[in-house]
């Protein structure tokens, strides 16, 4: 369980610098001929309800990283 605490707590410092990756790799593919199917990216993306639901899991996790 500590892993998984251990694992929240890095993806919330970094979530800035991931979600300026994904809109760079985003906007790169957009100037790019597709054929209008979703990458890999979007099917990937991290909503704002999906980031809460993980700070959730995390506070429950806390306890028992001690």
């Amino acid at each position: 369980m500590g892993s998984d605490y251990d694992s929240l707590i890095r993806a919330f410092e970094l979530c800035d610098p991931l979600e300026e990756f994904r809109s760079r790799v985003l906007r790169r593919n957009e100037d790019q001929e597709n054929d209008g199917a979703p990458t890999s990216l979007h099917l990937d993306e991290l909503n704002p309800d999906d980031w809460n639901i993980l700070r959730e899991i995390m506070h429950i996790l806390q306890p028992f990283r001690k």
